[in-house]
């Protein structure tokens, strides 16, 4: 069965690649120059982005330490009802 990607008649999909000399996409991205003023760009994104992510997983490091500490009460709340039920 012919392949639809490929150009002769029992050719594979890989060996139309290899035979066309394609690269592949880490080739493509070795290839590419990166100028200083977009790494600068791209590092400024990155590092608010970063600034941001963290104070939302402080944020909800701090409301579960809240809610770790409510359940603790509510279980020592009903071990004490226990206690006082059986004496």
């Amino acid at each position: 069965m012919k392949n639809v990607q490929s150009s002769q008649q029992g050719e594979a999909h890989n060996q139309s690649r290899n035979r066309l000399g394609s690269i592949s996409g880490h080739q493509h991205l070795m290839s590419q120059k990166s100028d200083d003023s977009g790494r600068r760009e791209e590092i400024k994104r990155f590092s608010e982005s970063w600034g941001t992510r963290e104070k939302i997983v402080h944020r909800e490091i701090e409301e579960n330490r809240a809610e770790a500490v409510r359940i603790m009460h509510w279980h020592q709340g009903i071990e004490q009802d226990e206690a006082e039920a059986t004496t």
